[in-house]
This record gives C-alpha cells, structure tokens and sequence, in this order.
C-alpha cells in the first residue's frame, strides 16, 4: 500500500491526549514495488464488481495484468497498441518514498492468456537485451510524491512491449475533455475493468457507473486542491477497487465501443489515529473518500511519440553506435552492446555539439547522423580550422 500523508491535528477535549487527524491518500496497488504491501479493498456500498459480461468477452484480449516474475506482485494494464501498453508509474518505478523495482522482473500478459502468474504468454519490456528498457518508457513521473502536493496526475506510464502481446489491438485513448467525461459520469456512462487481488482469482471484474465529484463529505474542493498537484487533471472517482486495480483503465462509450478516458491509481482515504502522551500513533479509522484516476489528457501524446520511436534494441547495433560515438569523441568505454548511463550522457553530448534536440535515446537515427556529422568535420577548409 503506497501511503501519502497530510496531518491535520487539533486537541480532543474528552480526554487528556493529542488526536492527530491525517487525510491519508492510499494508491491501491499490490504493485511489484519494494516496500509496499496489500491494500484493502475500497468497496463504496454493495460491492459493484462483477464479472465481464459474453458482449465484453472482447475486452480480455485488451486488459491484463502487469506482473513481477520473482514475487507475482501484480497491476492491472492495457494495451494501446499491438505492442505498447499504459499502466500506473507506480506499478514501473515504485514512489519517492520505495525502493524501485527492477524493470526486466516485469512482463504483461493479457487477461485472455492465463492466470495471476507470468506463464508461456506473458511478454517482457523492450530492450532486455541491451538493458535499456528505460528507454521504452514514458512517464509523468519516476518519483512518485506521496506527500502533499501529491501528483496523482502524473502517475502514468505508456511502455513498449519486446513482442507484440496485444494480439486483439489497443484500446482507444478518448479525445473528450475531463469536464466532458466528469458530465458522461453523471449520466453514469463512465466505468472501471480491472483485476483485484482480494477477490478469489485474477479474472476481470467490471464495475460501473463511476460517480464523480470535486468534494465529497469527508473532503471539501480546498481540502482536495491543497493536498494533490494539479487536482483539475484527476477524477476522483466511486467505482469500486482492490489491490492490483491500479493501471486499470476508465472506460466511456464512444462510436466504435469502449474508449479510455483515464488510468485508476489509487484511493484518497481519511484516516485518524490517537496519539497519547508519550506513545506512537495507532490507527483508529480509516475511511475511503474515493478513488483517484489520471485523465487520458495527461498521456495520450507521450502514447503517440512513443509509438513513433524508432530504437535501436539489438546489442549489434547498439555496439555499433557505441564505436561511432566512441570515434567521434564522444564515448570512451568498450562497446558492451548495452545501454548504461555513461553512453546516454555520450548521446547528448553529441545532440548537442550537432545542434539537435537533445534525448538520450540510442535512435536509429542517430547511426546516419553521426556519419554525417563526421563528414562534415572531415570537409573543413583548411582556413577555417586555423
């Protein structure tokens, strides 16, 4: 469970103790993160979630799950494209306050391919081979804060895939505005697919409608804008979750069937807990306000540039970078055919001396750039080099 804390303490008259009132945001997530744990679910009334109805069957081949090979941790995902998928940051880089998973213990596999562990179906991030899955992902943020001003609205990742997993396509990211998906809410057209750890197996469970609101009675539209980042670009929502919902996408209808008008991350919950004199804090209560969701607003452009990267991912080729690099000046280290920090910095060193827009991405690009850039040096007159 991801913890984020704003305190808020008064003194209690009844009794001689100090009681400390935190509003706790709790992202629920049994994510492959170091240091988190399962959270409970946050079930809003009657439990909405039901299993996937014959018509949404189509869905298991476009919703899955993102798990750790090592521990089975887990985290629902989607797929956007053939071979990208979009998911929670958390579930990729941990928090601020967590130790960061390793990235090549991860693989996705769609719902419609087999249970709660990695199997013959599951698929790796991009760049196994050449360590540079890194590099085949995009995020709001690898640091998630977990303290006030929380940026919820930046927990989201786009990741390409080392194969084509998503053999039924991607879903559609929704072009409609967050106001616009906050009113399809209140005609309850907004909904929720997700895995969850707390129910007896991994299958998919729908849940719907998803309310939405700016306040609620344990939280006022203040109290909401003082503790998150960018609060207008999350949907605190009412659809109902479990551990390992966090990455699952939001769903409204468009005119050719489901679209994503947003990632779930996690649940805003008010928490209280005593403290008397000379003793640690117990939990006392803890109440789910509801849970929070990035709008499809925040990513859907990194899930076109990433479509759009044209990597090198064999080490051949990245050896071949390395040595262009290293005689240009630029790189002075064996060429290991794989990504470290030492040959990113050599990339920028070179977009920057060539007058290009500075990435650190091994591009394929970069192979023909570099040539001609050593021609060019090659050409100098004579007089210019004096």
């Amino acid at each position: 469970m991801l913890v984020l804390t704003s305190l808020r303490r008064f003194l209690a008259s009844a009794r001689p103790v100090l009681m400390t009132v935190g509003l706790i945001t709790v992202l629920l997530a049994y994510a492959s993160c170091p240091g988190t744990t399962s959270a409970a679910a946050a079930v809003f009334g009657p439990d909405q979630r039901v299993r996937l109805a014959a018509d949404q069957t189509p869905l298991k081949g476009k919703i899955g799950l993102l798990l750790s090979k090592s521990t089975g941790a887990m985290c629902t995902a989607f797929c956007v494209a053939p071979d990208i998928i979009a998911t929670a940051s958390h579930c990729l880089f941990g928090t601020a306050a967590s130790g960061q998973p390793q990235l090549s213990d991860l693989v996705f596999q769609t719902s419609r391919d087999g249970a709660v562990r990695p199997n013959l179906h599951a698929t790796a991030i991009a760049g196994a081979e050449t360590a540079s899955q890194s590099q085949h992902i995009i995020s709001g943020t690898t640091r998630l804060a977990i303290t006030p001003p929380i940026d919820a609205a930046r927990d989201w990742a786009v990741v390409r895939l080392a194969a084509p997993a998503c053999r039924a396509g991607g879903l559609p990211l929704s072009q409609r505005s967050i106001e616009d998906v906050r009113q399809t809410a209140a005609r309850g057209g907004l909904s929720e697919i997700a895995a969850h750890r707390d129910l007896p197996d991994s299958d998919l469970r729908h849940a719907a409608p998803c309310a939405v609101g700016n306040e609620f009675p344990s939280a006022t539209a203040d109290m909401i804008s003082r503790d998150f980042a960018n609060p207008g670009a999350v949907l605190f929502h009412r659809c109902d979750t479990g551990p390992g919902s966090s990455g699952s996408p939001m769903l409204i209808e468009g005119a050719a069937g489901p679209e994503v008008a947003g990632i779930n991350v996690g649940t805003y919950v008010l928490s209280r807990a005593v403290i008397a004199a000379g003793d640690s804090a117990a939990p006392d209560a803890s109440e789910p306000i509801a849970n929070t969701a990035v709008a499809t607003s925040q990513f859907a452009s990194a899930a076109t540039e990433l479509a759009a990267r044209d990597l090198l991912i064999e080490a051949r080729d990245v050896q071949r970078l390395q040595r262009q690099l290293r005689s240009a000046g630029f790189f002075n280290h064996p060429a290991s055919g794989r990504f470290t920090p030492a040959l990113g910095d050599a990339i920028a060193g070179f977009e920057q001396a060539a007058g290009l827009r500075e990435t650190r991405l091994m591009r394929r690009a970069l192979l023909s750039e570099l040539a001609a850039w050593r021609a060019r040096a090659r050409v100098i007159p004579a007089t210019a080099r004096r």
